[in-house]
């Protein structure tokens, strides 16, 4: 079984889980049978998010993310993340490719608005490392969200990146992402997400050869303390891949 089928037929477990009278330790078990059934050699493709520029004093967390592009190109990464104050969270992830290392980075958020301002942005600065002399990396990220109504919100972000070491690309590296989410009830949310890449300043793309991918994603609380997120991105250009399917676990503590 493909990691789509694996995907989708645990995906429909939790469902009926969720669905069904099952207690919080009973959910808790199901999720983690999700990280027997994916495959443990997966490859690069799409995991990235549209992070938002709120930090919540006191959170703690890790997560697990997987995608599959195209049939055949995979990525996995586990994070874990920490508030250290009211405006500042960090985070480390690792991250490989075709069960060989990818990158490990370190990322910090500094939110810059009030916790209760409707439009609310911040700061996300990033410093990745890779080894077998392929470039590190350094990034500056500026993240916005806006919530129109309980049930409404929308994010953008603007992501600049350096490289350096050996073989490292010239100019700035630049992305947009972006995401409209409806609350549909206090555990389930859709969303839709764009990301966007541009090439570097030094070597802009254009038309065809620019990466743009649009997609929806659905995201459910499982119990007080789990999480599970699946969806798709869609290529729009000849640069991004066709279909990536992505999947998302979480465990606050």
């Amino acid at each position: 079984m493909n990691i789509r089928a694996r995907v989708v037929a645990t995906l429909a477990t939790s469902y009926r889980l969720t669905r069904g009278r099952v207690g919080r330790h009973g959910r808790g078990s199901a999720l983690l049978w999700l990280l027997v059934l994916l495959p443990g050699a997966v490859l690069a493709s799409n995991t990235g998010g549209v992070f938002g520029p709120v930090v919540n004093e006191g959170h703690r967390s890790m997560q697990y993310r997987a995608a599959e592009a195209d049939g055949d190109l995979f990525a996995q990464r586990l994070h874990v993340q920490a508030a250290s104050s009211d405006n500042l969270m960090w985070r480390v992830v690792a991250q490989n490719r075709e069960a060989d290392f990818d990158y490990l980075q370190g990322e910090l958020f500094w939110q810059l608005s009030n916790l209760q301002d409707r439009w609310s942005h911040g700061l996300r600065i990033d410093l990745r490392y890779r080894d077998a002399d392929r470039p590190h990396q350094l990034g500056l990220n500026w993240m916005h969200e806006v919530r129109w109504s309980d049930r409404w919100s929308a994010r953008g972000l603007l992501l600049t990146t350096v490289q350096f070491g050996s073989e490292r690309r010239s100019g700035v590296g630049v992305q947009l992402r972006g995401s409209v989410t409806r609350k549909m009830q206090a555990d389930q949310s859709l969303s839709l997400s764009w990301f966007s890449d541009y090439g570097t300043t030094a070597q802009w793309r254009s038309g065809r050869r620019q990466l743009h991918e649009l997609g929806p994603t659905y995201q459910v609380k499982l119990g007080q303390d789990w999480s599970l997120l699946g969806g798709a991105l869609f290529g729009l250009t000849d640069a991004a891949s066709d279909t990536t399917f992505r999947i998302w676990l979480t465990r606050s503590f």
